[in-house]
């Protein structure tokens, strides 16, 4: 069981992307604005223990503008800028010690629904690598296209292609995604409660034929209200943040990431996930202001009762 919870642990999973709109989650305005978020991760060897990755993001009118990333394991500083055009998020560029790596473009139809998004990874002593993905909006279904560039022109590497579907409230309730690398195709349900919180989500993976359940998670909420969610709701959308992994500090799709967390309302009681079985559990804690936003929240990984990995966020208000 060990060895199968390792391998999707970091099993990278393309998601992608549609419209912009969001639900928003509104702060008073007489009361404290959140100006900051911190996140940290941690050696769970050490007592106490003791941060190995720490990045710092800036907010204003709750929505992220830029990033500071600092980690004991580098002396390489990382950081991102965030643009924003006719209120919608349009371009993320990230830098190293000052110089551009990456670049991320969103562009949207009059209707505000996202119709390509494009990376492109930049190699300053070799050669750049671009992904592109077009959506297509129908009555019921969006349907995208991923394809893989040398030169940002000619995008002639077929990567996946993806069915998914919205509710009226933007979430996710169904995606299908076939990767063209394996020649393998899946599909996820997902459930919400009447907050917006994914309560259920089922993948199923077809193997000569035939679906088989791989991956299942149960959720379930506290009444504090996730600050996380509301920052990323603003930042990105709603449905973007159903399709898109834009909101993923680490860039990763790992189980006890949580990464339904960017899109709830409110913060975990509990988490289940079949590929934690007998050993494996999760455990959060969160404080909260005066206005019931989370301020701290604190996320464990558990096996047989050793705690194996950790992560946390801080969120300062003024």
């Amino acid at each position: 069981m060990k060895n199968i919870f390792t391998k999707y642990l970091m099993l990278p999973i393309l998601i992608f992307s549609c419209s912009n709109e969001s639900i928003d989650i509104e702060i008073e305005p007489n009361n404290p604005q959140l100006k900051n978020y911190i996140f940290r991760t941690y050696n769970v060897t050490t007592s106490p223990n003791t941060i190995i990755l720490e990045r710092s993001f800036n907010l204003d009118d709750d929505r992220i503008i830029n990033s500071t990333n600092t980690s004991s394991l580098t002396t390489d500083e990382t950081t991102a800028e965030y643009e924003y055009s006719n209120n919608r998020i349009s371009r993320i560029s990230q830098y190293i010690n000052g110089t551009i790596v990456s670049i991320k473009n969103f562009s949207y139809n009059v209707n505000g629904n996202l119709i390509e998004y494009q990376k492109e990874n930049i190699d300053n002593s070799q050669s750049s690598f671009y992904t592109k993905i077009v959506f297509t909006h129908t009555a019921d279904t969006i349907f995208g296209v991923s394809k893989g560039s040398q030169d940002g022109i000619n995008f002639d590497t077929d990567l996946a292609t993806t069915k998914i579907v919205l509710d009226a409230n933007k979430n996710k309730t169904y995606q299908e995604i076939y990767t063209f690398n394996n020649n393998q195709t899946s599909y996820t349900n997902y459930t919400y409660d009447s907050n917006n919180n994914m309560i259920i989500s089922n993948e199923f993976k077809d193997l000569n034929g035939t679906f088989f359940p791989t991956l299942s998670f149960t959720y379930a909420y506290e009444s504090t209200i996730n600050t996380l969610g509301k920052i990323y709701e603003e930042t990105f959308g709603r449905a973007t943040l159903m399709l898109l992994n834009q909101h993923r500090e680490l860039n990763t799709s790992a189980i006890n990431y949580y990464n339904a967390k960017y899109i709830a309302t409110n913060c975990f009681e509990s988490v289940t996930t079949n590929f934690f079985g007998n050993s494996l559990s999760a455990e959060f804690e969160s404080d909260s202001n005066s206005e019931n936003y989370s301020t701290y929240s604190n996320y464990s990984t558990l096996d047989s009762g050793s705690l194996i990995a950790r992560f946390s966020y801080d969120y300062i208000f003024e």
